[in-house]
């Protein structure tokens, strides 16, 4: 009997005020800034967030931007933090200028969101160039960008010169609401999260919702947009120790990889991991509503490293916990210099409770694997995971059939 649980939480949809204006600074004079909606800070100096460059006879107090985040100089950016988040389709508008005609001195501005490199927008065009001879364009270019669907909820952004190259001025920074209806909240179950690594083993971090759904016939689990991916990732759970009771307390079943995942590989001497396939991003895990830490280059863990465990409440309430965990290169966040510090490599859980149901007419739903596994086909698999659809003879081969994987000699 094939049984699929699954949570969806409904979502309502709202909408925004249009041309609401959540962020504005623009400068004033020398003195004074007019900044509404959070506050801008630069990496060098805080003179570069009201900086005054005379051109053309004209004095400007602007945000020069003088550098590339990841390259020299450094710390050359500009942080932005702001009292609302962010939505998608908000609107961020930049009037800029750049004071050089030189060849090779062109430049543009990109936007990190949340400091992430892998989350991010850029110009494409580049802004008017005010030279002091007054050869050029007499005033700042105007150029706006649309809040991706990737940077809903942030409520900070760096701001870097998008290519090398000269400084660029920014007269007037301002961001409205688009107008357009905010994203639903992410559907799906409801994990907690847990450190796992050295130096936040077992510390508590902000729940995280992904789309679950697992099939108790087969023990298989299916994630969909898996940890923010638009990869999606299956995995099935056998028993860690063959012949143990599959229905009692703190059995533990572990997990090999169906589909989404890559070859598997040894982690630190015992832990097995995969990557995720076409996934080249970074995972953020908060705590209380703020960045706690950055996992990049991240290795998906199988077989013990991810594995269910039968669990019983004070009710004698059977659950499957189910366990995923992923690390990787990972970065803690310094609220202080509002910017990712490399501290190691480092794991974190996604766990997640499952109903240990009984199935219609009183039969358990153990009985329940155990009858599709004696009417499932059986499969035969080499070591190196292929499936082998006529094994020869004396062949060493794993063989599945439903929930039961074994490794056998074919005679």
């Amino acid at each position: 009997m094939k049984k699929i649980f699954t949570l969806l939480a409904a979502a309502a949809m709202t909408l925004s005020a249009s041309a609401e204006v959540i962020y504005s600074w623009q400068s004033e004079g020398p003195d004074a800034v007019k900044q509404v909606g959070g506050t801008a800070s630069a990496k060098i100096d805080e003179a570069r967030v009201n900086y005054a460059n005379a051109v053309n006879g004209t004095t400007y107090y602007t945000i020069c931007l003088c550098g590339k985040k990841g390259t020299y100089p450094e710390s050359a950016y500009v942080n932005v933090a702001l009292d609302q988040a962010l939505a998608e389709g908000d609107v961020i508008s930049v009037t800029a200028y750049r004071n050089k005609n030189e060849s090779g001195k062109a430049v543009t501005v990109e936007f990190l969101f949340d400091g992430n490199t892998d989350n991010s927008i850029a110009s494409t065009e580049q802004f008017a160039n005010i030279n002091p001879d007054g050869e050029a364009d007499p005033a700042p270019s105007t150029q706006t960008f649309t809040v991706p669907a990737s940077a809903a909820g942030c409520k900070f952004f760096d701001m870097t010169r998008g290519s090398a190259g000269t400084n660029l001025f920014i007269t007037k920074l301002e961001i409205t609401r688009g107008g357009a209806e905010e994203p639903a909240p992410v559907e799906g179950e409801t994990f907690s999260i847990l450190g796992s690594g050295s130096g936040i083993f077992n510390k508590a971090f902000d729940n995280y919702v992904m789309p679950f759904e697992f099939d108790i016939a087969t023990m298989t689990g299916t994630f969909k947009n898996f940890i923010g991916s638009n990869t999606t990732v299956a995995l099935q759970w056998v028993l860690a120790n063959e012949g143990a009771d599959p229905t009692q307390t703190n059995t533990m079943f572990n997990s090999n990889p169906v589909s989404g995942l890559g070859e598997i590989q040894t982690v630190a001497g015992y832990y097995k991991m995969c990557s995720i396939n076409d996934f080249n991003g970074s995972f953020i895990f908060k705590q209380d509503g703020v960045n706690f830490g950055k996992i990049e280059n991240i290795l998906v863990g199988v077989d013990f490293a991810s594995p269910i465990q039968i669990i019983e409440n004070a009710e004698h309430e059977k659950f499957y916990e189910v366990t995923i965990m992923i690390g990787g290169a990972y970065s803690k966040w310094d609220a202080e210099k509002s910017e990712w510090v490399a501290s190691g490599e480092n794991y974190i859980r996604f766990i997640y409770a499952v109903p240990f149901p009984a199935s219609e007419g009183g039969e358990s739903a153990i009985e329940a694997i155990e009858a599709a596994d004696e009417n499932a086909p059986v499969e035969y698999y080499n070591i190196q995971g292929m499936r082998v659809n006529e094994p020869a003879a004396g062949q060493l081969v794993i063989r599945r059939q439903g929930s039961k994987v074994s490794k056998v000699i074919i005679r």
